[in-house]
């Protein structure tokens, strides 16, 4: 026996990792049932972990943008609504300008705070009959 294992040892030296095993070697110690609940549990749990936090980032992201959409949402209503008022505004403006604007409201107040009237006669001079030196 002490031969065999010695010569084992010559082989490995010789093949490197390469040499064959017994059959000893290559099997691993046998795992309790509570061992693999136990690196079965662990697993688990990292996973589920792995798996709550990723969805809470999403969730996070989510909630993000929809708070986002929402204000901007709000600030596209409230520059409609000015833009509504500043419209409103305008044309009343161009209506006031333009009853400003009226001959006849010019005539009123001419009449009436200066004393002026529309002469009924018209007189027109022209250069033309006049004789030059």
């Amino acid at each position: 026996m002490l031969a065999r294992n010695l010569q084992r040892e010559g082989k490995r030296k010789q093949y490197g990792d390469f040499a064959p095993r017994t059959r000893r070697e290559v099997r691993p110690r046998r795992q309790t049932l509570t061992e693999r609940r136990v690196l079965i549990n662990k697993a688990l749990r990292r996973q589920c972990f792995v798996l709550l936090l990723v969805a809470s980032v999403m969730a996070g992201i989510i909630t993000m943008r929809s708070g986002m959409i929402a204000a901007r949402g709000y600030e596209l209503g409230k520059i409609q609504e000015q833009t509504m008022k500043l419209e409103i505004d305008n044309a009343q403006l161009r209506v006031d300008n333009a009853k400003l604007k009226s001959p006849q409201r010019i005539k009123d107040i001419a009449a009436g705070e200066y004393g002026m009237t529309t002469p009924t006669k018209v007189y027109f001079s022209s250069d033309k009959n006049v004789k030059k030196n």
